[in-house]
């Protein structure tokens, strides 16, 4: 016993025209179904091309500001800048220049 029949739906039967007319806008939804999928993947692949090279170039810049914090001690508690490092040192800096040029004029 079919389960279609058992329910009472039974489909309409169709003429041969009303029939190749469902058959061509199945195939046209289809084809139109398929070029949107395409069009989905080409663009969620060049999103995943330009992420990918997005990443190389900030993980770049990245390697290069852990190198410039390391360098000048922002890393482990450190100036956090350049230019503090600068000021912070300068005293140290000036202090021994000082004393140098003392030192050289005593006899």
């Amino acid at each position: 016993m079919n389960p279609t029949t058992s329910v009472g739906f039974v489909p309409p039967k169709l003429s041969e025209e009303e029939r190749a007319a469902r058959l061509k806008e199945m195939q046209m939804d289809a084809e139109l179904h398929e070029e949107q999928r395409w069009k989905r993947l080409k663009k969620a692949e060049d999103n995943d091309a330009r992420e990918a090279t997005q990443a190389v170039r900030s993980s770049g810049r990245n390697f290069l500001d852990a190198v410039q914090t390391s360098v000048y001690g922002a890393g482990k508690g450190g100036s956090s800048t350049i230019e503090e490092s600068v000021r912070r040192r300068t005293h140290y800096l000036q202090g021994r220049s000082e004393a140098g040029e003392s030192n050289a004029f005593r006899r």
